[in-house]
Order: structure tokens, then sequence, then C-alpha cells
């Protein structure tokens, strides 16, 4: 991924081919070259960059690349030889990755984490947890963790776009899962429900709710108003 967002030229370029010219290091026909090169490299950075994700997710097949930086390509023994059924399938390991996941373990209730950060998965397998490593928002990625019998998909990771893909990929392959997405901004919900979550749960509004609690118990307040405030903000930002 790193790879695919740096590939490009850049601005530098420029800055250092006219240090060139002005000191006869490059011939103009050199130069004129190195100068296409950098403004085509420039404007494939997009595309490269919304490649990069499928590309990633495909480089876990090659085992070249994955043994040396000990990369969980697939599910430990005990769950591969098994289909999964009735589970929750986690997009992310971050905090609320950990909580939910440990939850659900503590709950007995069948679960699977997917991550395309090695250190995370390395983490989850390390906590206990099922881990799979691979880009969630990649359709194989999803048919590998048992999309199509799996109950829910929880989407706690901080890419909006990614979770989009995958939202729309996961309603491909599952039509009557529910899809529950974790996200900053506001701004987010309306793509994510077009693209078919059911549920999202924006931190901003929670932040904000929960901050109007904070300040309302200050004014020891009886605990029926500062619920009911606290509803009216989660209500007035849907």
């Amino acid at each position: 991924l790193t790879g695919m967002a740096l590939a490009q030229m850049g601005e530098f370029s420029f800055v250092l081919l006219s240090a060139g010219r002005e000191s006869d290091l490059l011939p103009a026909s050199i130069e004129n070259k190195l100068m296409a090169a950098a403004v085509l490299t420039m404007l494939a950075t997009p595309f490269m960059i919304s490649w990069g994700p499928r590309l990633a997710a495909g480089a876990i097949r090659i085992k070249a690349l994955t043994k040396p930086f000990r990369i969980l390509e697939e599910r430990d023994d005990s769950e591969s030889q098994v289909r999964l059924e009735d589970h929750v399938i986690i997009g992310g390991y971050g905090f609320a990755g950990k909580v939910l996941s440990s939850t659900l373990k503590q709950c007995g209730i069948r679960y699977v984490v997917v991550d395309i950060n090695p250190g995370n998965i390395r983490q989850a397998a390390k906590d206990g947890h099922a881990a799979f490593y691979g880009d969630v928002s990649s359709p194989d990625v999803l048919e590998s963790l048992d999309i199509a019998t799996a109950r829910e998909l929880v989407f706690v990771i901080n890419d909006p776009t990614a979770v989009e893909r995958a939202i729309s990929h996961a309603r491909r392959l599952a039509a009557k899962l529910h899809i529950v997405v974790r996200t900053r901004y506001l701004l987010d919900i309306e793509p994510l429900k077009k693209a078919g979550a059911d549920d999202i749960i924006p931190a901003e509004r929670e932040s904000a709710a929960k901050t109007a609690e904070i300040v309302l118990k200050q004014y020891c307040l009886p605990d029926e108003i500062i619920k009911e405030g606290s509803e009216k903000i989660r209500k007035s930002v849907e």
C-alpha cells in the first residue's frame, strides 16, 4: 500500500530537474523525458492508491512475500477445517475491535477478526481470537470468511471509502446480512446507508451526547432529564 502511494516522482522532482539543468548535468532530451514521467506518475497516483488494497489482498497469496513478515494468511487449522456459520465478522482490530472481540468471546458467540495490518492480526492471535489477515473490502477475503453464512458484519476501521466498498461487496454476497458500521463523522452516514449498512454509529454523535451528559451531571439534574437530553441530541443528528 505504501509503495503504491509513493510510486510517483513527486513535486520535488521538478526542483531537482531545475537544479540539474542549471548545472548542465542533464541533456535536454533526458530532462524532457523525466518531466513527462513525473507528470504521468502524478496523474496516475489516485488510481494506484485506489488499486492498492486489491493488490495488497492478492499479495497474501504469494507465500514468498508473506513468510518473511510472518503474516497469517489463513485462519488457524481449527477454523479452516470447519465452515463458519451464524458468526460475526469483525473488520478491524483497533480499540473497538478488541473490546468487541473480547465481549463476543465471553458470551460464547462465534466470530472472526479480519485486518490488513499484520501487527494487529498478530496481536489478535496472541489475544486468543480467530484472526485472518486480509483486506475486508475484497470479495475474495469476504468469501474466505464464509460471509454467505455469517449473521453479522461489523466495521470498526477508519476508512469510509474502504468500508463503503466492502458493504457493496458484502450485500452482493449476502443480501440478508446485518451490517453495522462505526464511523467518525456524521457526513459519512448517508453514503454508508446507500451502500447498504443497517446500523451506523458515528463517533461524532456519541461524543456530543456524552459531553452533554457530563455537563448536565455537574448541575445535579435527575438521571431521567440527563438521559432525555442525550437522547434528543442523538435523534437531532440522525
